[in-house]
């Protein structure tokens, strides 16, 4: 097949590609999701302490991450030292170490956004028994949370991955 004799076909039409009725696009999803409206009343109350919300900071160009876990009810923080991998299973193995460090009963839940971060969040559940609910697309909840840590000073991070100031 000689190119001069096809090159119009080869070119883009500008349209979008159809695609069948059936279709359905899985690509980037995460399987499995509990979503925020079933989470237990306690957590929705703050009564009770143990439930976290957690977020994944970028820093420029995506070179740098910092996850954060805030407990609901102390707004205590938790800083996830990531560097430049923050794939899911290195997001999901700095949360185990953090969460690792509270008692038993101080981790009940964790709610996450849609982030494809959380894709491991079966296995986290699993090892820590803490289930992961996700927030509904495009209103996630822990912008008020977020807000306010915002306002406050912002810890010091450095390049060290073992030295943190707040």
């Amino acid at each position: 097949m000689n190119f001069a004799e096809n090159w119009p076909g080869a070119l883009r039409s500008g349209h979008a590609k159809r695609r069948s009725q059936g279709f359905v696009d899985t690509s980037g999803k995460i399987l499995d999701r509990v979503m925020i409206s079933e989470r237990p009343a306690e957590v929705v109350d703050r009564a009770v302490p143990g439930h976290w919300e957690g977020d994944l900071i970028l820093g420029a160009n995506n070179r740098s991450a910092v996850g954060t876990l805030v407990e609901r009810s102390t707004r205590f923080v938790l800083l996830l030292h990531l560097g430049k991998d923050h794939s899911a299973a290195a997001v999901e193995d700095a949360m185990r170490r953090a969460i690792a460090t509270r008692p038993g009963e101080l981790v009940r839940s964790v709610t996450w956004d849609q982030g494809k971060e959380m894709s491991n969040h079966r296995s986290f559940t699993v090892a820590t028994g803490a289930p992961i609910y996700f927030c509904d697309p495009h209103s996630p909840p822990l912008t008020r949370i977020k807000r306010k840590h915002e306002r406050t000073p912002s810890p010091i991070v450095s390049k060290d991955p073992n030295n943190f100031s707040l």
